[in-house]
């Protein structure tokens, strides 16, 4: 019965450890912590004007990546970059079309991390990655985003606050449908078009005025809107949610 006792309390203390210790034990990245697709979002200056932008990122694991940006023409812009990242799990970014230098933040499980500018940018802003896909060969359609989404978005135009809010009713082969209330209560319907490539990455134009980049993954359960990437001193930026498959 004693020794019973003895080994059921030595065994505990053993399990007891084995917890303590990992529970202690610091968690390690590496190039491969990074690897899939991401969109990213984030806000701030550029050359003293508001700034936001957005864009999908494809970490390839091995310290290099691939950068997609919509400009505010609809084109798409694919650059390339290169990354690091310790067992901290602090990294660092560069890109080859671009000047600007990053350092990031994530974790050990690469779901998503944060981000600034270093000094000596024209850009002073940070941000933050969510993964979309573990997959680096994403192939998103126009009907990917087929279905009503909710949408808030805020910010600043030519320096003036904005905001809104509504439904966006995307029909699976280019054409959108924006309703929301004016001022007064009164419903707005606006048609437009939009675009949406491989990279989860596209272009939304209402009438003749409105314009916004988009960014998702291929579950496009969520869309980030963002003004385009070469966008002057404007920063809108938010999310359109799927409430519906139709």
């Amino acid at each position: 019965m004693f020794r019973n006792i003895l080994l059921s309390v030595i065994m505990g203390f053993y399990a007891l450890s084995s917890v303590s210790n990992a529970v202690g034990e610091t968690p390690k990245c590496s190039l491969k912590t990074w690897k899939g697709t991401y969109f990213y979002f984030g806000t701030g200056l550029e050359n003293g004007n508001f700034n936001a932008e957005g864009g999908v990122e494809i970490y390839d694991g091995n310290g290099a990546m691939t950068l997609v940006n919509i400009f505010s023409n609809g084109q798409e812009v694919v650059s390339t970059g290169q990354y690091t990242l310790g067992e901290d799990c602090i990294g660092r970014s560069s890109y080859n079309l671009w000047k600007t230098k990053y350092v990031l933040y994530g974790g050990p499980s690469g779901k998503e991390m944060t981000w600034n500018s270093l000094a000596g940018s024209t850009k002073n802003w940070s941000g933050a990655e969510i993964r979309t896909s573990t997959s680096m060969n994403v192939q998103c359609t126009p009907r990917t985003l087929k279905g009503t989404y909710i949408y808030s978005v805020s910010g600043y135009i030519a320096g003036v606050p904005y905001f809104d809010s509504g439904k966006h009713i995307y029909d699976g082969s280019g054409n959108i449908r924006n309703i929301r209330l004016d001022s007064n209560g009164n419903e707005k319907v606006t048609e437009g078009t939009y675009t949406f490539s491989k990279y989860c990455a596209g272009f939304v134009k209402l009438g003749n005025q409105e314009s916004f980049a988009i960014y998702s993954g291929p579950k496009a359960d969520k869309i980030h809107d963002v003004s385009p990437a070469d966008a002057s001193d404007t920063m809108i930026y938010g999310f359109e949610y799927k409430v519906s498959k139709r």
